[in-house]
């Protein structure tokens, strides 16, 4: 039980020395510094260089780790931006090809009431579907056009 208790006391110093020696260095000294006051508070130089060694190796570690991280979130911000352009691209293009569709059929069925009608009969011109599907055309133009500009600013921007 004794050493139970002698063992939970050397983890509590340790982590103690651990701590100080932490917040020395988030304070602004440099590790040699650290080290040497360790040494002035009576710890071997060993040891002191070792916990000092150790806590900044771990904070290379820790820095290293947070670039890998940061990276890695900017190739899937990246990654989801391509895959949102794509689309948007895909969109513009249904969006023009519907309003040429439409566009088209208003035409044909202005072309089939004037060649079925008598010479002086009246015939229907469906311009508001033409109308409707030239206006569509264009908006999905207009939605291609800003989606090229997105991807060539980001091949620039690479």
């Amino acid at each position: 039980m004794l050493e139970v208790r002698g063992q939970e006391h050397m983890k509590r110093v340790v982590a103690a020395v651990f701590a100080y020696a932490d917040g020395q260095l988030t304070t602004g000294k440099s590790p040699v510094d650290v080290e040497q006051d360790l040494m002035s508070k009576g710890m071997e130089p060993e040891s002191a260089l070792s916990v000092v060694e150790k806590i900044v190796h771990e904070r290379h570690r820790q820095a290293a780790e947070r670039a890998r991280v940061m990276a890695q979130r900017e190739r899937e911000r990246i990654a989801h931006r391509r895959r949102v352009m794509a689309m948007r691209a895909a969109a513009a293009q249904r969006t023009m090809m519907m309003g040429a569709m439409i566009c088209a059929a208003g035409v044909l069925m202005s072309l089939l009431t004037h060649s079925t009608s008598m010479s002086s009969a009246p015939y229907v011109v469906a311009w508001g579907v033409i109308l409707v599907g030239a206006v569509r055309f264009l908006r999905g133009a207009a939605m291609a056009s800003t989606s090229r500009r997105e991807l060539t600013e980001e091949a620039v921007q690479r």
